[in-house]
């Protein structure tokens, strides 16, 4: 499974050649990649996934990168996103030449990204597994200080931000991919979890307050209609989307300017992810600048006023939403496509 997402060329050389050796040999592989120059080369058939469902499987010989971009995307934008126009209050987030060295190897995770995001903006980041998406808003955020290189605005004024403390304190707020593992502390409650990153806010004197902390969930419950029976019911026993907004409020707690979203409906049903996509635009219709990162086209091109395309760590396309369309994104997306994108 995208065995050559992380070796170098010479390394990919030598892995295609004893694949082709082993096949010679009579041996059946099954290889999945995104990258189609890869499947082109090696391949005898490829067949295509969508939502796991099989679309079709076709002769490499009779298929060229574009057919199978086609087969790649092939549905159509439903009516479940919820989408006001920008109302943009000027630039609040500049990214300048962001780069990040990656620790295995040379190379670089990321490689010279520059971007801008309003208020009253939604940008969405599209790219598949492994092209930088999540590292992104990682180098953003201050989780990658030591191999992080350019320059980072936030109001018009340059900000050195070392550390999450850092991004928060210049009014960047970040939501995470995994919500288990990096959102929530699951053996906490309700009331606990969202008023983590505003604490010192509630305080009254030197101790917190429980009628501050109290008021405080109360409200994001209310307001981001997150259905638990008490704010005092362990986080662990809410369902996945109750859970995300549960993230979600903790994060607004602290007042960002800009909110960044890694993948914020993985793992949601669909009734979860409409309130998520009607809560995004109504931060975005205050004032926030949001920046929204998933592997869903539908998605992306339902939520979002700007597109941004990332693929193995370059930004291959910055689109906006009137001209964007599946088959433009996934080209920009793919490794030795985005040429013709």
């Amino acid at each position: 499974y995208e065995p050559t997402s992380a070796v170098s060329d010479q390394e990919v050389e030598i892995l295609f050649r004893l694949i082709e050796a082993l096949t010679d040999e009579g041996m059946a592989i099954v290889y999945v990649s995104h990258k189609l120059d890869e499947l082109m080369r090696i391949s005898h058939r490829i067949t295509v996934l969508r939502d796991g469902r099989l679309v079709k499987t076709v002769a490499t010989s009779e298929a060229n990168k574009e057919t199978i971009v086609q087969l790649m995307v092939g549905r159509e934008l439903s009516d479940q996103f919820t989408h006001s126009p920008a109302a943009q209050h000027g630039e609040v987030l500049r990214v300048e030449g962001l780069s990040l060295a990656s620790a295995e190897s040379n190379r670089l995770r990321l490689q010279d990204i520059s971007f801008s995001v309003s208020g009253g903006e939604v940008l969405g980041i599209f790219g598949l597994m492994g092209a930088g998406r999540t590292e992104l808003l990682e180098s953003i955020f201050g989780l990658h200080p030591h191999g992080t290189s350019g320059a980072i605005y936030v109001g018009g004024q340059a900000q050195k931000i070392r550390s999450p403390a850092d991004a928060m304190q210049c009014g960047i707020g970040l939501v995470p991919e995994d919500r288990k593992q990096q959102g929530l502390v699951l053996q906490l409650n309700v009331l606990q979890n969202i008023t983590l990153s505003s604490l010192a806010k509630l305080e009254q004197g030197p101790f917190l307050s429980g009628a501050r902390e109290r008021r405080q969930a109360g409200e994001f419950v209310e307001n981001l209609s997150i259905k638990t029976p008490t704010v005092t019911q362990n986080v662990r026993n809410l369902s996945g989307g109750n859970q995300q907004k549960v993230v979600l409020a903790k994060v607004l707690g602290a007042e960002p300017r800009v909110l960044l979203l890694d993948e914020p409906t993985r793992g949601i049903d669909v009734g979860a992810k409409h309130e998520i996509y009607r809560l995004i635009d109504q931060l975005k219709t205050r004032g926030l600048a949001i920046v929204v990162v998933s592997s869903e086209l539908p998605e992306i091109l339902g939520i979002a006023d700007r597109m941004l395309v990332i693929c193995e760590g370059r930004k291959t396309l910055e689109i906006d939403r009137q001209q964007a369309t599946e088959e433009t994104l996934l080209a920009a997306a793919v490794p030795g496509v985005h040429e013709y994108a």
